[in-house]
């Protein structure tokens, strides 16, 4: 009883987190470190605890590697300019929650609804085409980028800001939904 309410508060703190991460970076561009060292902490603890008393639980060394794994694939999209470090923070706390490959996935689908984000943002404010010409100049050589600022101060790729945390939370519930079924 006592570790499916343990196990039970993991997912409550990865369902807060995704809705903190959402409705933050909508309204103001930004996933805040309150709630992502929330869950990075979280994650660690309840797997210290219980990593491996269920099946859904991951186990310390998992949660670690999901830690890392999730701030590492983040960060490579940092530093090529598309999510601030508020997003690298959140997929790092997903990874820390869920476990390595819940990361993988989640990450995929994150990716997923971010691209269709930017598609229906460009197409609505008419620049689809122009954001299609520097997206694939961007993958010939990506020295062709030219920066803007996330609200942090952190270069983003140019003309378009997403709230990446939005999407990041999307696709991680759809991971979750995935995984659970």
């Amino acid at each position: 009883m006592l570790i499916a309410s343990i196990d039970l508060l993991r997912i409550c703190v990865l369902f807060g987190l995704l809705v903190a991460a959402a409705y933050t970076d909508i309204l103001w561009g930004k996933v805040y470190n309150w709630a992502t060292y929330t869950g990075i902490v979280t994650g660690l603890l309840v797997s210290l605890a219980i990593g491996g008393a269920r099946p859904v639980c991951p186990t310390f060394l998992n949660s670690l590697v999901g830690l890392g794994l999730g701030f590492g694939l983040f960060y490579l999209f940092h530093l090529w300019g598309g999510v601030g470090m508020g997003d690298v923070k959140l997929m790092a706390a997903i990874g820390a929650l869920m476990g390595w490959q819940f990361v993988l996935i989640a990450t995929f689908y994150s990716t997923l609804f971010g691209g269709l984000i930017s598609l229906l943002l460009l197409a609505y404010r008419q620049r689809l085409w122009d954001g299609l010409k520097k997206a694939a100049a961007v993958l010939v050589s990506p020295k062709t980028l030219s920066r803007k600022n996330h609200v942090d101060g952190t270069p983003a790729l140019t003309g378009l800001s997403i709230p990446y945390g939005f999407a990041t939370a999307v696709g991680t519930l759809c991971a979750w939904f995935r995984e659970s079924s």
